[in-house]
């Protein structure tokens, strides 16, 4: 499940970002 991973990270790095 590379793919939820990705996702998960992403969201973190637009949460962290914000």
């Amino acid at each position: 499940e590379v793919a939820t991973l990705s996702r998960l990270q992403h969201q973190h790095v637009v949460r962290y970002y914000q």
